[in-house]
Parts: structure tokens; sequence; C-alpha cells
């Protein structure tokens, strides 16, 4: 996209769904998470997998924009849809722990997680719904 350009804003469908642009995607995402740890903080439980799948594709659609953004191709769809893992700042909002503390349970890998960058993993989201679980039990 040029400098200057309009960018497009979230479209609202006839049946009450909302189209939400790639360039939002990681903010939508971002909140929606903060918010989803303050309930689950709140009243306990866990996202329904509606909700996890509507995690995965805002996080699908910010990555493919911001690699669109650094000139990567998008045009070739992947035969199958890219694991989504989840940031250090998510994974402490959603455990109600510091993101320094996510750190070490990569470290020690009672997370399955992948470092990128000195201090940033990307955590599986599998091992971390199963941290959760295991916590509460």
């Amino acid at each position: 996209m040029t400098a200057g350009a309009i960018r497009p804003g979230p479209v609202e469908l006839h049946d009450g769904s909302v189209v939400v642009p790639a360039h939002l995607a990681g903010a939508v995402r971002r909140i929606l998470v903060r918010d989803l740890a303050q309930h689950v903080r709140a009243n306990g439980g866990a996202p329904t997998q509606d909700v996890r799948q509507l995690f995965y594709a805002l996080a699908r659609a910010e990555h493919q924009h911001d690699q669109a953004a650094e000139g990567f191709a998008t045009e070739t769809t992947p035969a199958a849809p890219p694991i989504v893992e989840i940031s250090t700042d998510d994974a402490a909002a959603l455990l109600e722990c510091s993101a320094q503390h996510v750190r070490r349970l990569c470290r020690s890998r009672r997370l399955m997680a992948r470092r990128v960058g000195q201090r940033a993993w990307l955590i599986d989201p599998a091992s971390l719904d199963a941290y959760r679980h295991r916590r509460t039990q």
C-alpha cells in the first residue's frame, strides 16, 4: 500500500458478521486475548473451540499482512494452515502471570515453544492449553 493511501475499515455484513481487514487483525486479536484473560480470571473456564479458531484466523491474517508488508509473495495458498503460535505476552495474559515466568517455562521445556530473537518465544497453543489444564486440576 502506498504512503497516504486509505486503508479499508471493518465491514459489517447483512447477517451481522464483521469482516476484519488484515491490517487490523493483530490489534483485534490482542484486545480479544486481553479481554478473554480477564473473563477467564473472573469466571474460570477456557475459550471455546470457536473462539480459538477466531484467534487462529486473526493470527493468520496478521501474519499474511506482515509478510506482504515485508515484500513476501502471498498469492500462493499453503496446503495446510500454518501453525499459529502464541507470544509470551499473550500466554502470560492467559496464564495470569508475567511474561518472564512464561519465558522460564519455555526454557525449562514445560511449554513447547521456539525461541525467536534473544527474549521472544513462540508457544505451541496445544502445549499452553495442556499446561493450563494441568495447573487447574
